[in-house]
């Protein structure tokens, strides 16, 4: 059983460490990171999402303060990581037909005001939640310090704010 562990811990140990920004980082792996988080098509700050609400709104929603938005999801996000570091809120817009509701999972609760196939769900300790308005698809997440009324608070305000 310790060798599975070491085994797995390992891999996930050498991809954290070359994730990270750092000078001795190698230039691929850097490329790799800033795709994969989006920050290869510019800096949180020209990322459209993390301007659309305020620092205070975003800690409202998760429960917690939190620091500035960065670049997530292969830059169709905006990840706002609380204060404490163990949780985050993130709002991602991806076209409708990329939308994937979470039907099967427990706790599985429809929101239709929310917008077509609206929904929200318990998900890894927090809250997922989404909906689909025109050709764009609107997701969100929450931590364990926000609850179900906050994630669907966030996604409903979210819909207003990217769909118009």
């Amino acid at each position: 059983m310790s060798k599975n562990l070491l085994a797995l811990a390992l891999p996930l140990a050498l991809v954290a460490t070359a994730c990270s920004k750092h000078s001795a980082v190698p230039a691929d792996a850097q490329k790799t990171a800033d795709v994969l988080t989006g920050d290869a098509k510019g800096s949180a700050d020209s990322n459209p999402l993390c301007k659309l609400f305020t620092l205070d709104e975003i800690a409202s929603y998760e429960g917690a303060p939190v620091a500035a938005g960065t670049n997530a999801a292969m830059g169709t996000g905006c990840q706002w990581v609380n204060r404490q570091g163990q949780e985050s809120a993130m709002l991602q817009v991806v076209p409708a037909s990329d939308f994937e509701a979470a039907s099967e999972a427990p706790g599985y609760k429809e929101l239709p005001e929310a917008g077509e196939k609206g929904f929200v769900v318990p998900q890894m300790g927090g809250w997922q939640a989404g909906a689909i308005k025109g050709q764009k698809a609107v997701m969100i997440s929450t931590g364990a310090s926000s609850s179900e009324a906050k994630a669907t608070s966030f996604l409903k305000e979210a819909m207003k704010r990217v769909t118009g």
